[in-house]
């Protein structure tokens, strides 16, 4: 009798870091990597290209704002001499990814998080996660038995880390779900960004 392979348990993406020379653009080089490899994999992405989706990725997702985006949003920040370098707020990176074409789903938990993360793995997606007190946005791009695959801004190279350390750090995860060739300019996911924020605070106080 022939024996039934045991299905894999690992999915691991080849998405290579971009790295971050300031204190600030996490967020922007995680959605880089993101792209870099979401619409390279099948025909591979041009210089030019990349020039084109590096200015709208800056534009959009503010990371030169301390705010973010609404309308008068400079006013404000001159008005508080607010002076920019805020990185990105999950409003923005989940506005960015809708109006590009791409579904989400957010979490707060590690152990809810884990089976839908395995399945957007499978279909060569990965998580946004917002780390370390709430000042760092890593992808996770594979998953092995008991530990995953961390594409960080930081590093030169993805590196492994176990369920249990990640999870310790983790604030938010938000987890591409699914793609379609449109794009939704002008809407943002705002409501949906602000809810997760005070899911994330309600965690962290305890209520």
């Amino acid at each position: 009798m022939k024996k039934t392979p045991k299905k894999s348990t690992s999915t691991i993406l080849p998405i290579k870091p971009v790295q971050q020379q300031d204190g600030y653009s996490c967020g922007l080089r995680a959605m880089q990597a993101f792209y870099w490899y979401f619409f390279g994999q099948k025909k591979g992405i041009s210089d030019d290209m990349k020039a084109k989706l590096n200015a709208s990725l800056i534009e959009r997702l503010g990371v030169e704002h301390s705010l973010p985006y609404f309308p008068g949003r400079k006013t404000v920040e001159s008005m508080f001499r607010l002076n920019g370098g805020g990185g990105t707020w999950p409003h923005d990176l989940m506005s960015v990814l809708h109006q590009d074409g791409f579904e989400m789903g957010t979490f707060t938990d590690f152990d809810e998080l884990l089976p839908s993360m395995r399945e957007s793995l499978g279909m060569g997606l990965p998580s946004f996660i917002l780390r370390n007190n709430f000042i760092h946005w890593v992808l996770i791009s594979g998953i092995e038995k008991n530990s995953l695959w961390i594409t960080d801004s930081m590093y030169e190279k993805p590196y492994r880390e176990s369920f249990g350390e990640f999870s310790e750090n983790m604030n938010c995860a938000i987890l591409v779900t699914g793609y379609s060739e449109c794009t939704r300019k002008g809407e943002y996911k705002y409501s949906e960004a602000t809810a997760l924020c005070l899911e994330m605070a309600g965690k962290t106080l305890g209520i």
